[in-house]
């Protein structure tokens, strides 16, 4: 029998794979979020009138990668609401008219589609890293 050693991951010398780079990226980035709607809304859910403790995202990250560090598109959401309501997105989108008027949600919503076939390359996501940590 002939004995195989462990398969041994591929390394690149000063390169952090991609997958680690928007895992790092997105946790200095909902801790910014939040942080920010802590202070700027007393830290209340986007979406209902409890206190939130999750960056939820209006347009979805499964859905819409490109918007995963848009900072008009994540904001504070409770727990209930963001996990297990999938973002409350009616209520979500009515608490972004109430904070910021229509022509936020129009905008975002524009935002969104002009930014529908853009990946996001490693020099962008180093820097969402650098200016939220």
């Amino acid at each position: 029998m002939v004995s195989r050693s462990p398969k041994k991951k591929k390394k690149i010398i000063g390169l952090i794979p991609l997958g680690e780079l928007k895992a790092k990226a997105q946790k200095v980035f909902n801790r910014g979020i939040r942080e920010r709607d802590y202070f700027e809304h007393n830290g209340k859910c986007i979406s209902c009138p409890n206190q939130g403790n999750q960056a939820g995202h209006y347009f979805s990250v499964k859905q819409y990668d490109n918007m995963r560090y848009e900072e008009m598109n994540v904001h504070l959401q409770c727990t209930y609401c963001n996990k297990y309501a999938h973002g409350n997105l009616h209520e979500y989108r009515i608490g972004l008219i109430n904070r910021y008027g229509i022509d936020y949600v129009e905008t975002l919503e524009r935002l969104m589609k002009s930014k529908r076939n853009i990946k996001l390359g490693r020099d962008e996501i180093t820097n969402v890293i650098n200016k939220y940590k």
